[in-house]
């Protein structure tokens, strides 16, 4: 429920916001791309990357087209280490990498004046998720001294010390599946123009991932179907303004 608080409280701002006027400056910018890294609060410390579009309607509205693409963790995910001092996570039996393509809309709340201050727009923006699903290996000892690269089973592989190192992720991406799914975004970006066709940004928000089926990456805890996180993206990139 926390994270869906989230979300509402992102609603309940913009409706405040809208309420305002926008003024209307003479440096509207006809369209922008920028790239970015994502922090998010199921991907861990960098979540991933973003590449945004945004085209004019108006003066205060724009096309708004972004692709994400994020690794996802469960919140129960804790390093450990093995015999021969490699990391693994413990109960960890699938990676699962997010890809979003979305559409939407940006509005603008405030406009800058000219090249100081800052515009703050709220975008709303919706489209497929793309989950690959792809296994967790690790090389396990069984006690005929055999090593097997294999899919990490808790119910299976339950000694640590028999764990001495994670296995190939080229292997785990060879065997990976595909998931399909929806998502819906709501933020707020912060925009400052550092030179005129230059910006950097900050956009903080909410994501929901609806997927066809629930994502097993720990089988023995509790795996999600619709995940939900708070996320913040740094960007830069460049505009054309009129």
């Amino acid at each position: 429920m926390k994270k869906y608080l989230f979300l509402y409280l992102l609603f309940f701002l913009v409706n405040d916001l809208f309420a305002q006027n926008v003024q209307e400056e003479s440096d509207n910018y006809t369209y922008e791309v920028t790239v970015g890294i994502n922090l998010n609060t199921i991907g861990g410390l960098i979540g991933g990357g973003n590449i945004r579009y945004a085209k004019q309607i108006s003066p205060t509205r724009y096309h708004h087209f972004s692709l994400d693409i994020c690794n996802i963790k469960h919140d129960k995910e804790e390093k450990t280490m093995s015999r021969l001092g490699s990391s693994f996570v413990p109960g960890k039996s699938n990676y699962l990498l997010m890809i979003r393509p979305q559409y939407g809309r940006e509005f603008v709340l405030f406009k800058k004046s000219g090249d100081q201050g800052v515009q703050i727009n709220w975008l709303i923006s919706a489209g497929p998720t793309i989950g690959l699903l792809a296994p967790y290996m690790i090389w396990y000892e069984y006690p005929n001294k055999s090593r097997v690269q294999e899919q990490y089973d808790p119910a299976k592989h339950t000694s640590f010390n028999a764990i001495f190192q994670t296995g190939s992720l080229g292997e785990s991406f060879a065997r990976t599946q595909f998931k399909i799914g929806a998502s819906l975004k709501s933020s707020f970006l912060f925009e400052v123009g550092m030179f005129k066709n230059n910006v950097f940004a900050v956009e903080v928000g909410g994501m929901i991932d609806a997927m066809n089926e629930k994502m097993i990456l720990m089988p023995l805890a509790e795996n999600d179907q619709i995940l939900t996180s708070a996320f913040v993206t740094l960007s830069w990139g460049g505009r054309k303004t009129n």
